[in-house]
């Protein structure tokens, strides 16, 4: 099981600015992220001390997780994974993600102590875990044996499955210190919506005008992050707070994926062909 470290090149900084919402106009500091080698990379995730993790594409085409703590990388790879992504962090610094073996099988891991402990939900074809608060509660997907798509939370070791009512398919992207969670689930007909489930309580998110919306983060308060699409095809990223909606829009965004307590925000974004991580302190 990798972990290995390098050094960060120089980022990129510009400014951006926020538009729509209660936070209109806030302009923040907004950074790229691409590590050295890559081909492609992700800012997934961030915590209370701004580690990052996320995703790159090495030169041979292999996806690899990483966790950038200042100015240092540390690779994760899963010991005998062909894939491994890195998708979540919460204040202590311990990471979750989901790695695939030879047989094209999903599954989910714990990083935490320099030691992964994987994660499969019981009876699941595939796992993964996309979300850990700060207590250590973990979120995610998994799919049965009939092919469907379900949610679940993994609280001191029991699992619990969960679907929102209605629905196709259900994932779990993030969970914040109450126990809330958010994530997408599909309809029927094919259309993708945000919730936020409190207890036993669905709260719906769709973004005003949007007709695809997709919660990936929540952050200790229960800020909300994703990414939602308007009629004419363009993708736009959301912060949903007590208060409202706020559109995040960086050209090229291609999701907005992670908020910590202080409402710094991560994702990815395209440009000259290429996928970039992307940071904006706040």
């Amino acid at each position: 099981m990798r972990n290995t470290r390098r050094a960060l090149v120089p980022l990129s900084i510009a400014a951006l600015l926020l538009t729509g919402g209660p936070r209109a106009r806030a302009q923040v500091d907004f950074v790229t992220i691409d590590l050295p080698g890559a081909t492609s990379d992700q800012a997934l995730n961030i915590n209370a001390r701004k580690d990052i993790v996320g995703a790159f594409v090495d030169t041979n085409g292999r996806v690899h997780g990483y966790v950038l703590r200042g100015s240092q990388i540390s690779v994760l790879d899963v010991s005998g994974s062909i894939f491994t992504n890195a998708l979540a962090v919460n204040a202590r610094g311990d990471v979750v993600g989901r790695y695939d073996t030879p047989d094209n099988r999903m599954h989910a891991y714990l990083f935490a102590g320099g030691a992964y402990s994987l994660i499969d939900f019981p009876g699941a074809v595939q796992t993964t875990a996309n979300g850990i608060s700060d207590q250590g509660d973990v979120t995610g997907r998994f799919i049965d044996s009939s092919g469907r798509t379900h949610a679940y939370v993994l609280a001191q070791g029991v699992f619990t499955a969960f679907d929102v009512p209605g629905a196709a398919t259900t994932q779990g992207q993030g969970i914040d210190d109450r126990g809330e969670v958010t994530g997408p689930y599909t309809t029927p007909d094919g259309k993708t919506h945000g919730y936020i489930k409190n207890g036993d309580r669905f709260l719906n998110i769709d973004v005003p005008g949007a007709v695809f919306t997709m919660p990936f983060g929540m952050n200790p308060e229960g800020e909300v992050v994703g990414s939602y699409r308007t009629p004419d095809g363009v993708m736009h990223g959301f912060v949903l707070s007590r208060t409202g909606f706020t559109t995040v829009d960086v050209p090229g965004i291609s999701a907005l994926r992670g908020i910590n307590a202080r409402g710094d925000l991560v994702g990815a974004y395209t440009s000259g062909g290429r996928l970039h991580g992307f940071a904006i302190w706040k």
